[in-house]
Parts: C-alpha cells; sequence; structure tokens
C-alpha cells in the first residue's frame, strides 16, 4: 500500500547481499523515499533491524517513519478507522525535519481527516490495478476518520494498563522496536480494534492502512516543500491591491416580516466579534437622528467551506444573508420584532476569500453586503486586498474541497500560521503586507453607504 503513494518510482526492487527486505525507492514531492515491508507476523525486533538496515546502507536518510495498525484506547475517543499518530515531547529545537512536519501537519488539519482521501484517488489514478477505493466499512460511524495524537504504547505497557500512562492512545507490538533507534521516529498507526475487544480487527486493515499511508505521505510534503519560515523572512512581502469591480449579487427571495413600529433591526449572520462590532459601528454612523438601533446574531452558514475562492466570497455572502432571513421567520425572532418595535430589518454579511482565477497573484478579499428586507434593495463592495504567495494557497487547496472547487476545506490563513510561527491565521495581512484585515475591512464597511 505504502510504495502507491511515490509520485514517482525509481528501481522496482534492491537486493542487497546478505539482507533478505526488499526496498523499493522512490519520490514524493521533492524527497527520496525508501520503502520496505515488515514480514508478517511482525515483531518489534523486526522493526528496529529493518529500520538500521535502511539507516546505514541508504547514505543520507534525514527520518524514518512507520506506518501500520494499533489498538485504539476507546477512553480516549479513537474509533475504528481513525488515525494515531505519534507525537514527539521534545522541545521544538531538538524536534528531527520529520517531527517538524509532523507538527507543522496537526495544526495545519487538526482532528480532522477528511482530506486523507484525495492522496488514495490520486495514486488509485497511477495504480488501478493494485488499488480500490477504500470506503469505510459499514459500522455505523460518521465516514471522516479522526486524527488523534499522543502517546503510543509498547506491547508490556498493554499488558499492564494499571501502570500505563493516562496520554497512551494506542498500543502497538511492533512499534516499540523503533525506541531502539538514535533518533525519534513519528509513527502513524490506523485503528484496527480496541484494546478492550476481542475482534480481530481484519475488517478494517485495508481503509486503515490507505489512510496511514495518506497521511504519511502529507508528512513527507510537509518535509520538502520549503514552506516553513520566520514571520521576519516575510514581514513586508506582499502589498495591498486595489478592490476589485463592485460585486454582484444574485437576488434575494422577498420575505414579510411585520411592522411593529419605526426601530431598525440589523441581524448579523454570524457570531465573530469583529464583524459584529464593525458593523454596528457603521449603523449607528448613519442611523437616521431619533431611530432605536437593535443588533441580534443570527449565525448560520456560508455553505462556501471554510476557505472560500473567487466567486464563492460573494455567494458565500449572499447565503449567509439568505439561510438569517429564512432564519428569521421563526416564532422566536417573531417575538423579537414585538417587543423591541421593529419597522425596517437588514442584514450584513462579511466574507474573506480568496482570489486566484484572472489575477497575476492570489489575493486575500473581503466582501461586503448590506441587504435592506423591507424594501429589498442590497448594497456590497469588495475591501482592497492583500497579496498572498501562490505556494501556500496551493498547499491549502491539498487538502481538498467541499464539493466545489471553490469551496476550500482548510483555509489559507491556518496553512501559513502553521509554517510560519506566530503568524496570526486571521490577521496574517498585518505582517506580510504591513496592514491589518481588521482595517480594511473596516475602511470598506464605513464608504458603503446603507441603503435606508
Amino acid at each position: 500500500m505504502a510504495d502507491t503513494m511515490l509520485d514517482q518510482k525509481y528501481e522496482d526492487i534492491l537486493v542487497r547481499a546478505g539482507d533478505t527486505n526488499v526496498y523499493r525507492r522512490g519520490r514524493i514531492g521533492s524527497v527520496n523515499v525508501v520503502i520496505s515491508c515488515l514480514p508478517e507476523p511482525a515483531h518489534a525486533v523486526d522493526a528496529a533491524r529493518i529500520a538500521q538496515n535502511m539507516a546505514t546502507k541508504f547514505i543520507g536518510i534525514e527520518a524514518i517513519m512507520m506506518t501500520g495498525f494499533g489498538s485504539g484506547v476507546p477512553s480516549a475517543g479513537t474509533r475504528l478507522g481513525d488515525l494515531v499518530v505519534s507525537l514527539a515531547t521534545t522541545h521544538d529545537a531538538e524536534l528531527n525535519a520529520a517531527q517538524r512536519a509532523v507538527c507543522v501537519l496537526q495544526k495545519e488539519v487538526g482532528a480532522d481527516g477528511s482530506w486523507l482521501s484525495s492522496n488514495l484517488y490520486s495514486a488509485i489514478s497511477k495504480y488501478p490495478d493494485l488499488l480500490q477505493p477504500q470506503q469505510r466499512p459499514n459500522s455505523g460511524l460518521p465516514d471522516n476518520p479522526q486524527l488523534h495524537y499522543g502517546k503510543i504504547g509498547s506491547e508490556s505497557e498493554l499488558q499492564d494498563q494499571q501502570a500505563t500512562p493516562k496520554s497512551v492512545i494506542c498500543f502497538d507490538a511492533v512499534a516499540a522496536g523503533l525506541a531502539s533507534l538514535k533518533v525519534v521516529a513519528p509513527v502513524v498507526l490506523g485503528v484496527t480494534s480496541h484494546v478492550d475487544s476481542r475482534e480481530s480487527g481484519d475488517t478494517w486493515k485495508r481503509y486503515a492502512a490507505a489512510n496511514a499511508a495518506s497521511y504519511t505521505k502529507e508528512i513527507i510534503h510537509v518535509m520538502g516543500n520549503n514552506l516553513m519560515s520566520s514571520v521576519q523572512n516575510l514581514r513586508g512581502k506582499e502589498k495591498v491591491v486595489p478592490p476589485p469591480v463592485e460585486p454582484k449579487l444574485p437576488p434575494f427571495e422577498p420575505h414579510r416580516y411585520p411592522n411593529h413600529g419605526n426601530a431598525i433591526l440589523l441581524v448579523i449572520p454570524t457570531e465573530n466579534e469583529f464583524k459584529k462590532r464593525v458593523l454596528q459601528e457603521a449603523f449607528r454612523e448613519q442611523a437616521p437622528r431619533g431611530v432605536d438601533l437593535h443588533t441580534i446574531s443570527v449565525p448560520v452558514e456560508s455553505e462556501v467551506g471554510e476557505q472560500p475562492y473567487n466567486e464563492a466570497g460573494v455567494m458565500g455572502a449572499h447565503n449567509r444573508i439568505s439561510n438569517a432571513l429564512l432564519r428569521l421567520d421563526a416564532p422566536e425572532y417573531q417575538e423579537t420584532f414585538r417587543e423591541k418595535k421593529i419597522g425596517a430589518v437588514f442584514v450584513a454579511s462579511i466574507e474573506n476569500f480568496i482570489q486566484i482565477d484572472g489575477i497575476d497573484r492570489p489575493t486575500d478579499y473581503g466582501v461586503v453586503a448590506i441587504h435592506n428586507a423591507i424594501d429589498q434593495r442590497t448594497v456590497a463592495c469588495f475591501s482592497q486586498g492583500v497579496t498572498v504567495s501562490p505556494d501556500y494557497v496551493d498547499r491549502a487547496r491539498r487538502f481538498g474541497f467541499d464539493g466545489n472547487p471553490n469551496h476550500g476545506k482548510v483555509t489559507v490563513g491556518r496553512v501559513l500560521a502553521a509554517n510560519v510561527p506566530g503568524l496570526d491565521k486571521a490577521n496574517w495581512h498585518k505582517d506580510l503586507a504591513c496592514h491589518s484585515r481588521y482595517d480594511l475591512l473596516s475602511d470598506a464597511v464605513g464608504q458603503l453607504p446603507i441603503p435606508w
């Protein structure tokens, strides 16, 4: 399974005198890789022997990793089919390249393993005779595997669980063999059984092996992509650019709300504190004198993924407003209309997105939309944008999409913050372009005339 993750294969098999192991060489990204499989049944001594052989017989090996199966600890939240990744406990400065890559990948994706299938589908297209799409066995569990990071216990610790640290989230008899190495080797295990179960776990092995191989491939990609940097190295590298032409939102479905007076209700379809504050300030500054202004949050989904691209930014603002308008029909909000003597309803949304099409360099813009739900009038504008390296955008897009290629699962800001310690994932603009994202959005909101 592991060798199907190679982007390019070199010599298929290498046989060396006095060594019965089979080695396969290839490349993942820009990194050269050597793969060897353990015999079955495998023991800790086998893992140690093969790792030592690889380290001595192949010049220039920088890191050793192992994938396999393990028994999860239910109390740690592990489910069948999930992945467990050993997490180093040493100080960051002492981490080797593979350990640093694991830390970066953890920050990029967190516990969500839904992106693992993207590497698998790529491998299937290259090796259709060797691989079939691996689907989660019918178990009633959610489709996407979860990622867990922590300590992997040995066979002896499994025998004496009373003395085992609570930090252990998985057990494996083979991985302990790597403890004899001079360097810490990351271990990625698919959970095929639980320690309190007598089931063999065979049903889950192909699914778990595929996901473990996919995750390990991504560790290697991080090692070779040269995205890790410092705030000092990137400060001021990007620039602020003018906004695009005026956004065009689709029309909104009309809604009829009762008129109980002349007070204004501002509906903000998010719990984001900055967005609530900047929109409230704009409405207070422009509101007619003597008219009461009330604000409520109605959190709804944008339906364009965590990271919108291109036209998905405008659609995200439109979707939030549309979904909030629907929510206002609920009895709880009808009571608000009566209590506050509401006569006018406005819904305002702010969405950030990355423009990548028809542009020289990817750029993060904001779109502001304000809809008068009584008079059916809408105004919208873009903020100034901040450019960003296409390498970080490409990295974010590796983790897949929510159906539409403009609906990214992982934000570019999250990728930046994972690779550049100290960078704010929500306001990386401040360091990279010396202009705060919040200031750019505030300027756009302040210049937009509210459709009274």
